[in-house]
């Protein structure tokens, strides 16, 4: 149950891939059928602009001063540092790969060249980065910014006595 716990955004990341991989081939087949340019310039702009969130969303915890309390956890803990690695960093690198998939795949319509592996990559690479930026982004924000209440040391009010 350990292992499961320190390795769950690596489970994550496989489970994904998993449930994109059942989906991509038949995809792709509908693909090939379609005209799909303008939705392949969509969802070009689509991964431009969500990297780009992800890019600012990194540089804004790399700026944010190692006194706050999420920049001491970050830190402090080895887990810490490894879950913002995995949660920020590799959709931002799947999504500038997503990014010249989708630029490559435009050009190769564009040019009226079919090649199915690359409708399929392009499935797969589109899937894979939507869904791990969206789950990661919500794990973000669940382990990061959501106060443990737990954690939190209670105050106590003092009563008033009445007489």
């Amino acid at each position: 149950m350990k292992n499961i716990k320190r390795n769950r955004f690596w489970f994550i990341y496989l489970l994904i891939a998993i449930i994109i991989g059942l989906f991509s081939l038949p995809l792709s087949e509908i693909f090939m059928k379609l005209d799909v340019k303008d939705f392949i310039g969509d969802v070009l702009n689509f991964s431009s602009i969500m990297t780009g969130f992800l890019g600012a969303m990194l540089g804004i915890l790399a700026s944010i001063s190692k006194s706050t309390m999420i920049m001491k956890t970050i830190f402090e803990t080895e887990r810490a540092k490894l879950q913002l690695i995995l949660s920020i960093i590799v959709p931002f690198v799947v999504g500038m790969i997503n990014i010249s998939i989708c630029a490559f795949y435009r050009l190769l319509l564009q040019n009226e060249i079919e090649c199915k592996f690359i409708s399929i990559l392009f499935i797969s690479s589109t899937l894979y980065f939507i869904l791990s930026s969206i789950v990661m982004i919500t794990l973000i924000f669940i382990f990061y910014f959501v106060d443990d209440e737990s954690k939190q040391p209670k105050i106590k009010v003092p009563q008033k006595y009445s007489e």
